[in-house]
C-alpha cells in the first residue's frame, strides 16, 4: 500500500506532471508551457508522490475579475459562479495507481485548501464524463458538488488549435463531453 505525501508542485515537477497528463487525458493536452503560466497564478497546485516518485497531481486556480475569466474559464462557466470563484481544472492519478482512493483523497485536500485560504462564493470542477459518468462523481457528491449541466464536445475546438490527441478519441477533435459540477461555499 502506498502512503501518499501531497505537496505543492515545483518547478522541477513539470515533466512528471505532463507525462501523466499524457497518459490520462492525452498527448499534449498539458503543456511544460501551459504549467508555467498556470503555475503563475492564485491557486494551489498539489502533487502527490512516494519517495519522490510522483503519481498524481491537481490544479486548482481562483478566478477574481474577468481577467482571470479569460484565462482560465469558458464562457459557459460565467452563468454559473459569481466572482471570486475556484476551478479545479485538473486532478488526474498515473493508471498504474488508480483505484486506490489516491484521486478521493487529492480531490478533498484540493477543495479543503481552496476553502481555508481563499474567501470564494463557489467552487467549480469539470469533469471529464466518461461513459456518461465521471470518475470522481461520487466523492464530488460526498464533498457537497451538484451536477451543473453537460456541456457537448466541450473540447472539439481547442484540441484541434493545440493539437491535441485525446486518451479517448485519439487524433483531433476531441469528441469528448465535460460535466460541470458547483459547490457553493
Amino acid at each position: 500500500m502506498i502512503k501518499p505525501i501531497i505537496s505543492s508542485i515545483d518547478i522541477g515537477d513539470f515533466s512528471a506532471i505532463k507525462n501523466i497528463s499524457n497518459v490520462c487525458f492525452g498527448e499534449n493536452y498539458l503543456t511544460v508551457h501551459t504549467l508555467q503560466k498556470i503555475i503563475t497564478h492564485q491557486g494551489i497546485f498539489q502533487k502527490i508522490s512516494n519517495n519522490g516518485h510522483i503519481f498524481g497531481f491537481s490544479i486548482a486556480v481562483t478566478i477574481n475579475s474577468m481577467i482571470d475569466n479569460k484565462w482560465f474559464s469558458s464562457k459557459e462557466f460565467k452563468t454559473h459562479a459569481e466572482f471570486p470563484y475556484g476551478i479545479i481544472k485538473t486532478i488526474a492519478i498515473h493508471p498504474n495507481y488508480q483505484n486506490q482512493g489516491l484521486g478521493s483523497k487529492l480531490l478533498e485536500t484540493t477543495v479543503l485548501k481552496l476553502e481555508a485560504k481563499y474567501d470564494l462564493e463557489n467552487l467549480l470542477f469539470p469533469a471529464w464524463i466518461v461513459d456518461d459518468k465521471t470518475r470522481l462523481e461520487e466523492k464530488l457528491v460526498q464533498l457537497g458538488f451538484l451536477f451543473t449541466k453537460e456541456l457537448k464536445q466541450y473540447w472539439f475546438k481547442e484540441s484541434i488549435e493545440a493539437n491535441y490527441q485525446c486518451a479517448k478519441c485519439g487524433n483531433p477533435p476531441c469528441t469528448c463531453s465535460l460535466g460541470l459540477y458547483k459547490k457553493h461555499l
